[in-house]
């Protein structure tokens, strides 16, 4: 399920590279950010999994209204003290997720304080601890988020909350369920 052949795959992915490219390169200000925090599992993947850690590194740009945005991010959820078994039981264990993914954000106008919504999507890879995934290796994925940055000097600390599905059940351990999880992270953009 969500499994993408792989010549579709290679397709997206350099298109995603190509437009980000594209529009940073053309931004004479990029934005590059770090942010670290917490995950939170829910519904099914949440069953046998506690909050975890979540890193995002981010480039955009710094101009307010509509505008691309490229992430790289990881997510780590530890499993419980349950017996994990080896084979397919995707439902228990430490579940792992990293991901590239482009978001349209749209940034407050004016200075000071920024607010900031963002929806997009990416590709994802997922691992759990002793378990094989019969899926394959990448899976697509959406998000959708909000935000604040507050200006310090030349950087900005920023507050982000965010919730992505991925298009699989594996790490769900239910059929026909989307794994999702909602990062709360704060950081640094430069």
């Amino acid at each position: 399920m969500g499994r993408l052949p792989n010549h579709a795959m290679r397709a997206r992915s350099a298109l995603l590279v190509l437009v980000f490219g594209v529009a940073l390169a053309a931004d004479a200000q990029p934005r590059i950010g770090i942010d670290l925090g917490m995950a939170v599992p829910t519904g099914a993947l949440g069953t046998h999994r506690s909050a975890g850690v979540a890193a995002t590194l981010s480039a955009g740009r710094r101009a307010p209204g509509f505008s691309p945005r490229l992430d790289v991010t990881w997510t780590r959820l530890y499993g419980d003290d349950g017996p994990v078994g080896v084979g397919t039981n995707s439902g228990r264990g430490d579940y792992s997720s990293a991901g590239i993914r482009v978001s349209a954000l749209y940034r407050s106008r004016g200075r000071g304080v920024a607010a900031y919504g963002l929806l997009g999507t990416g590709l994802y890879t997922i691992s759990i601890e002793r378990d094989q995934n019969p899926y394959g290796d990448v899976f697509w994925g959406s998000h959708a988020g909000v935000g604040i940055e507050v200006p310090i000097g030349v950087a900005a600390v920023s507050a982000e909350v965010s919730a992505v599905a991925m298009v699989t059940d594996y790490g769900a351990g239910a059929l026909n369920f989307p794994t999702v999880h909602v990062p709360l992270t704060v950081g640094v953009r430069f």
